[in-house]
């Protein structure tokens, strides 16, 4: 199901229909709302003098509180574009899928994926593909130890998306995206422990969009 998800959108993506030359210039600004569905994961837990932790297939739900969001700036010249984009999500393991005295694992207060974006346009659709660190913050607790380190630069993210805009004015847009993630990253725990974090993502955003 992963696979077929992220070949088709990695597909969609480097169709000559979506890649064909459209004239865009200056700097865009973009903020999105929506939401993230994430596959489900194995998580490896390792602790100094202590017994190592391994949880097979874990599932994670994005918390809908405080909001998804996302957030880019770019430049466009031309069809094309370089991009920075900020994403904010927030994942917690659920319950059924954790055990071996774990009685909490949340990625709280959020797991942030930063993005250097190369984007192209085609008419009003546009595709974008980007690579960059992942900046989270853990929180595990063991038999009642809670284990939190704090905010993290750890780790690598990496993008494939497709965006359909609707034009309100010469300015303002909005746009529909829809977009597939795939992060790793290795997060201290504190106390002499760490997590091993995979994370595959689908994404879907309501974006408001200004053009300077």
């Amino acid at each position: 199901m992963k696979k077929t998800l992220i070949t088709a959108v990695i597909a969609a993506t480097l169709s000559p229909a979506v890649l064909a030359d459209v004239t865009r210039e200056g700097w865009q600004l973009s903020f999105g709302l929506g939401t993230a569905i994430n596959s489900s994961e194995k998580i490896e837990i390792e602790r100094d003098g202590k017994q190592d932790i391994v949880l097979d297939d874990v599932s994670f739900d994005s918390k809908p509180s405080p909001l998804y969001f996302a957030i880019k700036a770019g430049k466009w010249s031309g069809s094309t574009a370089y991009e920075l984009e900020f994403i904010h999500n927030k994942l917690h393991a659920n319950e059924k899928d954790v055990g071996q005295g774990i009685d909490n694992l949340e990625i709280s207060n959020d797991v942030n994926f930063i993005y250097l974006n190369y984007a192209v346009a085609k008419n009003q659709w546009v595709a974008r593909g980007g690579i960059g660190p992942v900046v989270a913050s853990p929180t595990l607790i063991i038999n009642g130890l809670k284990l939190d380190d704090g905010y993290q630069v750890k780790g690598v993210t990496g993008q494939f998306g497709l965006e359909r805009e609707f034009m309100v004015n010469d300015s303002v847009s909005v746009g529909i995206e829809g977009k597939v993630s795939h992060s790793y990253t290795r997060l201290d725990l504190g106390d002499g422990a760490s997590m091993d974090l995979p994370n595959t993502a689908l994404h879907f955003l309501f974006n408001i969009k200004y053009t300077l």
